[in-house]
């Protein structure tokens, strides 16, 4: 029986130009069982043979040949034909369904179960806020929503920026533009340059923080120091005007300090406007540019 079977599969295996590690990689079988099989040094089982008449594109007839040993052969192997096709049809059901997913919580926004191998961002809880965990698609359009506030933020801050610079810059330029007209004195000109000025550094205040800081460390208030007196009448009068003029004197010198560090941040600002407007619309466009990247 097994010589039989051997030169039907050797065969058949010829007439489709197939080698026998070629079929024995479509049963999942070692070329060496191939190589037994057509030798009539062993058989396949009956699964393998119904197998191979769907792969030879014969029926089971033409295979056994006639051979009259095939129907008892057949007859004893009825529960096992059985037990392979219904191993087949769980085979087929096992990889219809594939691996069971595993759900790992819900989004917080869309509450759509999420799945452990899916797409997934989890924010970290932060202080007054838990720990949430979005899909992708919810996270994309947070991100976006995000980035675009941001964007309109800065935007706005800026547009802001040049309107209050361009106002303080006419307040200033304008009385000494007047002033040159009426009197006819071309110093007064000198206000244009002071109003150029104050717009480059009003305006980089809203961009940068070392602007503002300058001024802010020039105009630092001075402690007034302790005063000694005695516990009556002329000593309540001594503590009274000494203390008055440290406050005058302190109000002098803070706002001496204050038109000096003026002065000198007018200078550094009208320095730095040509590298941070620049650095400012780039900052612009690198924002917006990230908003379409999502």
């Amino acid at each position: 029986m097994a010589t039989k079977y051997g030169k039907v599969i050797a065969a058949n295996r010829k007439r489709l130009g197939w080698t026998q590690a070629e079929l024995g990689t479509k049963l999942n079988v070692t070329a060496q069982a191939v190589s037994k099989w057509e030798n009539g040094n062993a058989e396949p089982d009956f699964a393998t043979l119904q197998r191979l008449t769907e792969l030879f594109g014969i029926s089971a007839d033409e295979f056994f040949g006639g051979d009259p040993q095939k129907h008892e052969a057949h007859a004893e192997s009825t529960e096992e034909v059985a037990a392979a096709a219904a191993a087949a049809v769980a085979a087929s059901v096992a990889a219809a369904v594939g691996t069971p997913t595993i759900i790992i919580g819900y989004c917080d926004a869309c509450k759509k179960p999420i799945e452990q191998s899916g797409d997934y961002h989890v924010y970290p809880a932060t202080r007054g806020r838990a720990q949430r965990i979005v899909c992708k698609e919810c996270f994309d359009k947070e991100e976006t929503e995000r980035r675009q506030t941001a964007y309109k933020k800065e935007q706005k801050q800026f547009r802001l920026s040049m309107v209050v610079a361009t106002l303080v810059a006419v307040l200033i330029a304008v009385p000494g533009i007047l002033t040159a007209i009426v009197a006819k004195d071309p110093v007064c000109l000198v206000s244009i340059g002071i109003a150029a000025a104050m717009f480059m550094f009003v305006s980089q205040c809203f961009w940068t923080s070392y602007a503002l800081d300058l001024l802010l460390f020039f105009c630092r208030s001075f402690r007034l120091p302790g005063v000694i007196f005695t516990l009556d009448l002329g000593g309540i009068i001594f503590l009274l005007t000494v203390k008055l003029a440290l406050c005058i004197l302190s109000a002098l010198l803070s706002l001496f300090l204050f038109f000096v560090g003026l002065f000198v941040s007018m200078v550094v600002g009208v320095v730095t406007f040509p590298f941070c407007l620049p650095a400012e619309i780039g900052r612009l466009k690198e924002m917006k540019k990230s908003i379409s990247q999502i």
